[in-house]
């Protein structure tokens, strides 16, 4: 066989010959967040965030309660047992404070339904029986305190 008869090597064409270097940078970029959001899903949250979730959501209760109590005219309970760190509202399931969380609360006498069980009140008049909810979770501590004259809930660090 002659050498002109041997197939020829066909030349790269323009912009065919691989990735850029852009295209590269991006592809690692998408990894690298796609690898962090699935270690932050995978790590559990930690005690300060589970305390601000958990005291948020009883705010929110709160507030629920206090409108609710304005709305239908007649007083609402929000009942809370510090012993098993539990609370109940009307028209919803306990509710309970995360595992390990210490809790010490102060009511109205009138509220008292014994030394570890106790509730806040609210008026239709929007007025509560007031009181304060402390929170203790790793170290991190949240009071909850409830007006009596506004029955406005509020959140201390």
């Amino acid at each position: 066989m002659s050498a002109s008869r041997l197939p020829r090597p066909s030349a790269p064409r323009a912009g065919l010959e691989g990735f850029t270097l852009l295209e590269t940078s991006l592809a690692v970029a998408i990894a690298a967040a796609a690898a962090l959001a699935v270690m932050s899903a995978l790590r559990p949250p930690s005690a300060g965030r589970r305390m601000d979730d958990a005291v948020s959501s009883f705010v929110a209760d709160l507030r629920s309660a206090r409108a609710r109590a304005i709305s239908a005219g007649s007083p609402i309970d929000v009942v809370l047992d510090v012993q098993t760190r539990t609370y109940t509202r009307p028209g919803r399931s306990a509710a309970r404070f995360p595992v390990g969380s210490v809790l010490s609360v102060t009511f109205a006498r009138s509220r008292a339904v014994g030394a570890e069980i106790g509730g806040f009140r609210f008026y239709p008049d929007g007025g509560s029986s007031g009181g304060t909810l402390r929170v203790n979770l790793g170290g991190e501590n949240r009071v909850v305190a409830l007006d009596w004259l506004t029955g406005r809930a509020t959140v201390e660090r």
